[in-house]
């Protein structure tokens, strides 16, 4: 999973498809996620989520600051059901818009 934020901001995970959820500035600065809560957002919408934020790039910059990150407004995001043959499709995308709000110290 890979997105394009405002302000420039790269968000996917540490290892694709995996790990931490990351968020990488054009700066240089960029912090990692663990999940604190994670609230149902309704049906075929992924769960709204309350993150820590720990330091992983930079000190300084856009995200030096970030202690959480909120995930809210979710629309979409949810796998179909059913399993799927990984022989015939390796991957599959899955939309969704969020709005991502950092707050800092």
């Amino acid at each position: 999973m890979r997105a394009r934020l405002g302000s420039g901001i790269d968000h996917s995970f540490v290892r694709p498809a995996a790990g931490p959820p990351q968020w990488v500035a054009p700066d240089g600065s960029a912090v990692t996620g663990t999940v604190l809560t994670k609230t149902p957002n309704g049906q075929g919408n992924i769960p709204e989520l309350d993150l820590r934020a720990t330091q992983s790039g930079r000190h300084d910059g856009l995200l030096s600051d970030t202690q959480e990150i909120l995930r809210l407004n979710t629309v979409g995001g949810v796998a179909a059901a059913g399993s799927c043959d990984p022989y015939k499709t390796p991957k599959a995308g899955v939309d969704y818009r969020a709005d991502y709000l950092f707050i800092n110290r």
